[in-house]
């Protein structure tokens, strides 16, 4: 059946008739499973040095994943819950909805901590769109189980202490941003015609304030993670190499700021400076990275 279902039998569709969230998990469990038994797919990963110029990423880096684990619960639930959203909202509608999830949630992880994989933040997403539709959609009720929404905030909870307690790296981000994207689409889908149109404003703001939160500096000002601290310092060493000795300069007094008891980062602070003939500075700097420690490889 290709036709949209009403939104009262939706709880019952055929997966067989969900092609969009079929070819989905699909794709997903092929890349990653590649990806598991040895394959380079580098290209489709999350990388500061080919963003902003290759944004498709943040679509691509969403089909892959951490480990078995990772991919078979998102593919269970991309299952379940891709399937009602599909016939709620069709082919188009659901392909839609799925990118906008994919792009949002990843970019929103992106700003916070760094580079993510999976599909949990779309997954996030449906049951945020099937929760809001159960909660204001007269025509919908019961189109999300009880158990279901509190594994749901259950889960997440976990997540947080997961992350909290450094047990286990969670995009948690990404849930979040997807589960309110997803949400605010489904509170606006539960009216017609132009409140549809204004309350659609809520999930495009929100698409609108992951992309703004990409941006170099903005990234900068938010993401206080230590992967973030490595990019930075990556980032140095590639311009050092280039001979960009004003954008190692930025990168390195940037990295001291955030990381002042780090030996390496006020090494490479007063290298840069003696390549730009700052000979005063660059001592100082030299100094203070002695004091903390710092040995030449080898010593």
């Amino acid at each position: 059946m290709s036709r949209r279902l009403e939104w009262e039998t939706a709880r019952d569709a055929d997966p067989y008739d969900a092609w969009g969230t079929i070819t989905l998990i699909v794709v997903s469990l092929m890349l990653s499973v590649f990806e598991f038994r040895g394959s380079d797919f580098h290209m489709l990963h999350l990388d500061y040095r080919w963003l902003p110029q290759e944004p498709w990423r943040h679509l691509s880096s969403t089909a892959l994943h951490g480990g078995w684990m990772h991919l078979a619960m998102n593919a269970m639930w991309m299952l379940q819950l891709g399937v009602v959203v599909e016939a709620l909202l069709g082919l188009t509608g659901f392909s839609l909805l799925a990118l906008t999830l994919a792009a949002a949630s990843s970019m929103a992880q992106w700003t916070v901590s760094g580079p993510s994989v999976g599909l949990s933040g779309i997954v996030y997403g449906l049951f945020g769109v099937l929760w809001a539709l159960d909660r204001w959609h007269p025509r919908c009720r019961g189109v999300m189980a009880k158990r279901t929404a509190e594994f749901f905030a259950a889960w997440f909870l976990v997540c947080l202490l997961l992350s909290w307690y450094d047990i286990m790296p969670i995009g948690n981000t990404a849930h979040g941003m997807g589960f309110l994207v997803g949400a605010g689409t489904g509170w606006a889908l539960a009216r017609n015609g132009n409140q549809r149109i204004v309350r659609m404003g809520l999930p495009v703001a929100l698409c609108l304030l992951a992309y703004v939160g990409t941006l170099p500096a903005v990234r900068h000002l938010v993401n206080r993670s230590k992967a973030y601290e490595r990019e930075l310092f990556n980032r140095g060493v590639a311009a050092l190499q280039g001979e960009r000795y004003d954008e190692a300069l930025e990168l390195y007094e940037a990295l001291v700021e955030r990381t002042p008891d780090e030996p390496d980062a006020w090494h490479n602070l007063a290298f840069t400076l003696q390549r730009l003939q700052r000979y005063e500075e660059a001592d100082e700097a030299w100094r203070k990275s002695e004091e903390l420690g710092y040995r030449p490889d080898g010593e």
